[in-house]
């Protein structure tokens, strides 16, 4: 990694990795939430919005147009100490890019129109992430509002909304002049470019621009805490109780900030934390316990105080008192007695798995090296701080706990749930004004010839067991990324076996081959290696990545899973009385919500896509029994396919599997599912008393597979229609109406069929007229031509994120796993795609959505305030 520094101050960051023809950029500007003012609260955020807004030479959202047209993909965040903008481009496009992010930083031009349409955006986002969600208000603004003094520190990043809506041109232009500057910033670039190409690049596009002078840095500083300051906020859409404790937290890059980082994943390593085992299994107080450390930001971009913090969620009817009080014996307990030097080691694998899955994507290592460049230091020291890392001591750690946490000052928050609790009407929503003319500014940079990609080599063999298995190497980084899928989802079950599935999923690594969970859990994190076990409709599905110098000791470990689970009586148990609460709080989801209804419209309860989720006495019926006898039956090799890329010689990796799995038998028997039937069209409300937002879904099982020749041509046009941020729906309601924060389509694949949806969530008092652009814009594509060049700027975009779906260990993964799971031929598709991707014309977008989009066999779900929005949309 290499760094150096404009004659203006830009910090530049270099990676170079020229395994596939993609560059990643990040600029990082050194302004936050802290750099506010009272009464511009969430004023960096809107800012970032604004971003997009226009310059001299770009109008308002050409640069979306500008990075997905070039085959990129764009987006950006504001913490409370930086906003970062960041993109990855094929490298034909770097200049194109680099350009656009110099015009931003240097002739931002935002009117009247785009500051009225942004600040209805982030209105929408707040309802969206903040007043329609359980906790958001707790975990954020209670819990900081709590632990400290200073405004700068207690305000959320996203702000009040009242404060978004005052926002002024003048508070614009003034944010732009005091904080976004070359010598405010931070580029860092990954990928296909070399250091002397940087440099080169950088004087071009940003040496011209002119250093300003930047404000000084708000003094955040704050008093540690004294005694415990306690605070109960009620959550109108919460289920049960969230408890919150936090307590001052050390500098980052000290020795007790490093070793309260260990701390936290000892406590956060599941069936192995002391906590979980203390609040969820043996007291019962508790359905989870997770770490929070650093509450608000993480060690590559600090900013201002931080808390070392925990959440639990409690049982209806535990006590507050009563978890604390636990927590605090068993964090009394660690202080005295240090964690095993098991428990040590494992965290530092964790740790060190964490770390190099984070330099995975081109993407995280640009914004980590740009954040760290930024408010850290030299990237280069990334090293030494991991070094710092792996130096702590268990005597680190218990001297961190009694200087932190044990007998320190404290913030404990307590949302609660308060389902008659009353929400403030919003003020009416003001019009957006007309856009003004732009006039055409500087023209663009040239563009690069692509270079071509190099398709990586699959190498396939299958097991004496039958189990499949596809695997690409890729020596970038000593980690390999694991996708295992047994067809046995919720499809598979026979009658009277629902939630057998769910139950032998979610209980499968409570025990197996003689160990335990705590033992299990203990094993794989000493191994470096992490696992999500999933059950879907139609399959279960174990994500794992790892060390790759592990691999073989993994494999048997899973293996021993998959063949010797044996799901314990007091495991049962628990996880029957958990699921209840657990779906509870599910079921007060509106995409939960949405999907339930939707299941139900589409395909009806007895068919196997439509089963809703399981009722309480389903789960009270479900035995010990009867779920190792379903996990015997499904959980075999046969018909299971594994797909492995990363750091493994091909040879070894096969006689490691071979080894590992030879007591792992069984074939699978297939599932019968019934072809999917479409009804006539229809609307369906389900009522979600007091939120402020409807959530709108419009849907339709399709008689097509990705298999099908008319796949390609089928995702092309919902790319046009929902697929993105510069796609048709995105554009009609949040770009020229700011109805949402974002409007997509998508087709889901299943076995028998598509599963169509096209989805937004919008402010109440719009839903009709959102609903009636939706359909507009499916009717278009129906009716009409798509514009020539509007379709070759899709290809290129495809072709883009084809290239970008190959540049990543964990990415070639996920690539291959849905093309077995799709029944795909991987090396057709790899051969092929772009060719037929760009032999697609117009005309056969247009066949395709008159073929497949059927808006008398569509079905649309609002979940929303049916008081509020039962009028408007009444036929």
């Amino acid at each position: 990694m290499k760094s150096f520094t404009l004659a203006n101050g830009l910090k530049v960051v270099v990676h170079t990795d020229k395994t596939a023809p993609v560059v990643a950029v990040s600029i990082t500007y050194n302004v936050g939430s802290m750099h506010e003012t009272p009464g511009l609260s969430g004023f960096a955020h809107l800012f970032e919005h604004l971003m997009a807004q226009g310059t001299k030479s770009l109008k308002p959202r050409e640069i979306s147009h500008l990075i997905e047209s070039n085959g990129g993909v764009r987006n950006a965040y504001t913490m409370r100490s930086n906003t970062t903008y960041h993109s990855v481009v094929p490298k034909s496009a770097l200049k194109t890019v680099l350009w656009a992010e110099a015009e931003r930083m240097s002739t931002l031009d935002v009117d009247e129109r785009a500051l009225a349409l942004e600040q209805q955006v982030v209105l929408e986002e707040m309802r969206l992430r903040y007043v329609n969600q359980a906790y958001a208000k707790a975990r954020d603004a209670g819990m900081a509002e709590t632990a400290f003094g200073k405004w700068e520190n207690q305000h959320t990043t996203i702000g009040e909304a009242a404060d978004v809506r005052n926002a002024r041109l003048e508070d614009v232009r003034a944010f732009y002049q005091k904080h976004y500057a070359p010598n405010n910033a931070v580029l860092a670039l990954a990928g296909d470019v070399t250091e002397a190409e940087a440099r080169e690049l950088a004087e071009r596009f940003f040496g011209p621009l002119e250093a300003k002078p930047l404000s000084p840095a708000p003094d955040l500083s704050e008093p540690r805490m004294t005694g415990e300051t306690r605070r109960v906020i009620e959550d109108k859409f919460a289920k049960v109780p969230l408890l919150m404790t936090g307590w001052n937290a050390p500098a980052r890059g000290t020795k007790a900030y490093w070793a309260l980082t260990l701390l936290g994943e000892i406590l956060g390593a599941g069936e192995d934390s002391p906590l979980y085992r203390a609040l969820v299994k043996e007291s019962k107080l508790a359905l989870s316990v997770q770490p929070n450390f650093p509450w608000w930001t993480g060690p590559f971009n600090p900013g201002g105080p931080e808390l070392f913090g925990l959440m639990t969620s409690l049982k209806p009817g535990a006590a507050a008192d009563a978890a604390l009080a636990l927590t605090d014996r068993v964090l009394a307990a660690l202080a005295q007695e240090g964690p095993t030097a098991e428990q040590l080691a494992a965290a530092k694998t964790t740790v060190e798995l964490s770390w190099t899955k984070d330099l995975e994507q081109l993407i995280e290592r640009a914004k980590t090296a740009g954040s760290y460049a930024a408010m850290v230091g030299d990237p280069a020291d990334l090293s030494r701080d991991f070094a710092d890392l792996m130096s702590v001591t268990a005597r680190d750690v218990q001297d961190a706990l009694k200087e932190w946490v044990i007998g320190k000052g404290r913030a404990v928050v307590e949302a609660r749930p308060a389902p008659q609790l009353a929400i403030a009407q919003d003020p009416p929503t003001p019009a957006i004004p007309a856009q003004r003319p732009r006039p055409e500014g500087d023209p663009r940079p040239e563009s690069d010839p692509q270079p071509a990609l190099k398709v990586p080599a699959i190498e396939r063999f299958t097991l004496s067991n039958g189990l499949k298995v596809a695997f690409v190497r890729d020596a970038r980084l000593p980690l390999l990324e694991a996708r295992l899928a047994i067809p046995a989802g919720r499809v598979s079950e026979r009658p009277g076996e629902d939630g057998l599935s769910a139950a032998a999923a979610e209980l499968l690594l409570q025990g197996a081959a003689g160990k335990d969970a705590r033992a299990l859990s203990a094993a794989f994190a000493g191994l470096g290696w992490k696992l999500d076990v999933s059950r879907g409709l139609e399959s279960l599905t174990i994500d794992a990545a790892g060390l790759s110098r592990n691999s073989a000791a993994f494999f048997r470990e899973l293996a021993g899973v998959l063949a010797t689970a044996t799901f314990p009586e007091d495991e049962v148990a628990l996880w029957k009385e958990n699921k209840v609460e657990e779906l509870k709080i599910q079921r007060s989801k509106p995409d939960f919500m949405a999907s339930e209804r939707l299941k139900a419209e589409l395909f009806g309860a007895a068919h196997p896509y439509g089963k809703p989720a399981l009722e309480d006495s389903q789960i009270g019926a479900i035995g010990r029994d009867g779920i190792a006898a379903w996990a015997r039956r499904a959980y075999v090799p046969g018909g299971a396919t594994l797909v492995l890329t990363g750091d493994a010689d091909p040879a070894a990796l096969r006689a490691q599997l071979e080894s590992a799995f030879a007591g792992w038998s069984g074939a699978a028997s297939a599932a019968s599912v019934p072809p999917a039937r479409a009804g006539a069209a229809r609307t369906a409300l389900v009522d979600r008393a007091g939120s402020k937002q409807a959530n709108l879904t419009i849907s339709q099982a399709l008689d097509l597979t990705p298999s099908d020749p008319d796949y390609l041509a089928f995702s092309v046009m919902n790319q046009m229609l929902g697929g993105s941020a510069t796609s048709r729906l995105f554009v009609n309601l949040r770009v020229d109406k700011g109805y949402t924060y974002g409007a997509y389509s998508r087709p889901q694949a299943l076995e028998k069929g598509i599963l169509w949806t096209a989805s937004a969530e919008v402010r109440n008092e719009v839903a009709a007229a959102a609903l009636a652009e939706m359909r507009k814009e499916i009717a278009g594509m129906r009716d009409g031509l798509v514009d020539e060049k509007q379709l070759a700027a899709v290809k290129r975009y495809l072709a883009g994120l084809f290239l970008l779906r190959l540049s990543s260990i964990d990415y070639t993964a996920d690539s291959l796993a849905n093309y077995e799971r799709n029944k795909q031929s991987a090396e057709r598709e790899l051969a092929t795609y772009v060719e037929r991707l760009n032999a697609l014309t117009p005309a056969d977008l247009r066949r395709v959505a008159r073929k497949y989009l059927d808006p008398e066999k569509m079905v649309t779900v609002v979940v929303g305030d049916e008081a509020a929005l039962a009028p408007q949309l009444r036929p």
